[in-house]
């Protein structure tokens, strides 16, 4: 078997208490044709000392300060050259072997996107939850809150710098950014679904997706309005049956449904799981911070809404 190159991009800031696990991760697997790229934004932890004693395996690093996440792997973009593409952050790590799996799914040609599995560790690892990515017809539910397992969703490269660069005003899900416009091209063709685990997700009190949760629902919010406004400019035909078409006019998607559509999908996640991703009920602190970052008259509309109780939009 001939094995294709493999890009893993790692962005970092201050990740010294995570980032040798994450490199170790890539390059203990002795994968022949990795390319691993890391893009430090000027740490002023241990994080370049720890990097630098793994550059002989790094294709290109550099330690500078930048403008965040987005901007920092576009800058990892620019530099690879695989044939599949992903990022990993420096708070995660891939699943033994994974990269040896993940070659092999991509020797079929249709294959475009990969999806497999992350377990999702609290702090210190003692509790983990193996989930994956939710991102399966119908279209207005992977559109509206599909759950995106993003270290795991690996990419042709070809396909990949198709809606690349990541913009750069999104900081939190930059990712479903482009998994949107993915369908929106390709609909469900060339995803390909595995059962193996690939990558691990680190839950803790400084990941955006722990303390900064609440700030989602922002970037979410934008992405759909984006959607949205792209039909609007379009000359489709409104009474046309395309699913995507179907999706805007019909379900009547205004800046408000979006936003109250979008708290809700928030909040009951937020009761499903605590904050770190546990079933343990949940996390009052997020909780409140969803409810003052929302302008909402009641929760009780908006369960109700979204309950079926009062008209409003249905995502079935």
């Amino acid at each position: 078997m001939d094995y294709p190159i493999i890009s893993i991009i790692t962005p970092s800031f201050n990740q010294g208490a995570f980032i040798e696990e994450t490199l170790r991760s890539c390059i203990d697997q002795n994968y022949p044709n990795l390319e691993l790229i890391v893009i430090d934004g000027g740490s002023t932890d241990q994080s370049v000392d720890i990097i630098k004693q793994f550059s002989g395996h790094i294709k290109y690093w550099v330690s500078e300060r930048d403008e965040g996440q987005s901007h920092a792997i576009n800058k990892g973009i620019q530099k690879s050259t695989g044939e599949i593409i992903n990022w990993v952050n420096s708070d995660d790590w891939l699943e033994g072997k994974s990269l040896f799996t993940i070659a092999n799914y991509f020797q079929d040609s249709n294959t475009n996107i990969l999806c497999g599995k992350s377990r999702i560790h609290n702090i210190d690892q003692s509790h983990f939850l193996k989930r994956t990515s939710s991102i399966k017809p119908p279209l207005p539910s992977s559109l509206a809150s599909s759950e995106f397992m993003q270290p795991s969703t690996f990419w042709r490269a070809s396909i990949f710098k198709e809606f690349t660069p990541l913009k750069q005003s999104l900081h939190y899900m930059m990712d479903h950014d482009i998994w949107t416009r993915y369908i929106m091209k390709y609909g469900f063709e060339g995803i390909q679904y595995c059962d193996e685990v690939l990558s691990n997700i680190r839950m803790h009190e400084a990941a955006k997706s722990v303390g900064d949760f609440h700030k989602f629902g922002s970037d979410k919010l934008r992405i759909m309005t984006g959607v949205k406004n792209s039909f609007q400019k379009s000359s489709v035909d409104p009474k046309s049956e395309n699913p995507l078409e179907y999706v805007i006019n019909k379900k009547l998607w205004s800046s408000k449904d979006m936003e109250n559509l979008l708290f809700y999908v928030l909040f009951r996640r937020v009761f499903k799981y605590n904050h770190l991703g546990q079933r343990r009920g949940p996390n009052f602190a997020t909780i409140g911070k969803l409810i003052v970052s929302y302008p909402l008259k009641t929760l009780y509309n908006i369960f109700a809404k979204f309950h079926g109780k009062t008209k409003g939009p249905s995502y079935n």
